[in-house]
């Protein structure tokens, strides 16, 4: 029993190290999850440093631009919207007559308000953008909250 436990804890401090050195090569390619609302605050503090995101929100076009809004917000307010790029898209983007619910995947940087240049764009119905947005958030929180303990130990 003894032994057994010596090579389990061997194992997953093996495998920690290697995932840890693993996932820190792959950081380039990391899209980090956010709300439009964090998205905003992160990019208006760190304006200089774009970074890599992915998001999920409401989609709409006003006069040929398009926008990004929180999914639980009601407001009609510029600064809770980002204004999205499609420049790095292969298939341009359908008009849109009416908001949809989608996953956008790309990086945010400023340039005189916050802007999303997205790669990957994912249309979802509203129940399932909402059911997968409370998923990433609840997996992203207890990420967060164990990261912290290990800092913490």
């Amino acid at each position: 029993m003894i032994i057994i436990n010596y090579f389990r804890t061997e194992l997953n401090s093996f495998l920690n190290k290697h995932l840890l050195e693993y996932i820190l090569c792959l950081q380039d390619d990391h899209y980090s999850n956010k709300n439009v609302n964090s998205l905003i605050a992160k990019i208006s503090n760190k304006r200089d440093e774009p970074f890599k995101c992915r998001t999920i929100g409401i989609l709409e076009s006003k006069n040929g631009h398009y926008y990004l809004k929180e999914m639980d917000t009601n407001t009609k307010d510029q600064k809770h919207k980002v204004r999205i790029s499609t420049t790095y898209l292969k298939k341009p983007l359908p008009s849109l007559v009416m908001p949809n619910t989608v996953q956008l995947f790309g990086s945010v940087q400023w340039v005189d308000q916050p802007v999303f240049y997205i790669n990957i764009v994912q249309m979802l119905t509203p129940q399932i953008a909402i059911r997968m947005s409370n998923a990433v958030n609840e997996i992203r929180k207890k990420h967060v909250a164990r990261r912290n303990i290990e800092i913490n130990e």
